[in-house]
């Protein structure tokens, strides 16, 4: 699996892509480094809709590597799950830490996310 790096961004926010066409066509690795500030929100927003353009139908998120998960970052990723549910493109979190299911759910928005532990665990929804 090669990577396209994709940081740092202006934000400070750093980014991998993968394209999981071997393991699982029409799926998208991005693998987030950083914080997921407003500004960087905009930037994941934009690799998005880059990914989206090469016939995308899931995105795998992977957050293990986040150095913080505030309430931005659950308005950064409430926006990405809007944006590709309008597309009808599919999205899996991957968070191990135990940082960010407790913030989605006290944002009250833990329902809108599959949450996995691994990016294997996450290859398996169907």
């Amino acid at each position: 699996m090669s990577a396209v790096d994709r940081g740092p961004m202006p934000s400070g926010f750093e980014a991998q892509v993968f394209s999981l066409e071997h393991t699982r066509p029409g799926a998208r690795l991005v693998r987030v480094f950083g914080t997921l500030s407003h500004r960087a929100g905009a930037e994941l927003l934009l690799l998005v809709d880059e990914q989206r353009a090469l016939s995308m139908d899931i995105l795998i998120l992977d957050l293990t590597e986040l150095t913080s998960f505030d309430a931005e970052a659950v308005r950064v990723l409430v926006k990405v799950a809007s944006e590709l549910g309008r597309l009808d493109i599919g999205l899996c979190l991957v968070a191990s830490d135990g940082i960010v299911s407790p913030a989605l759910a006290a944002a009250g928005v833990r329902a809108m996310f599959e949450l996995h532990g691994s990016v294997a665990d996450a290859l398996d929804v169907p």
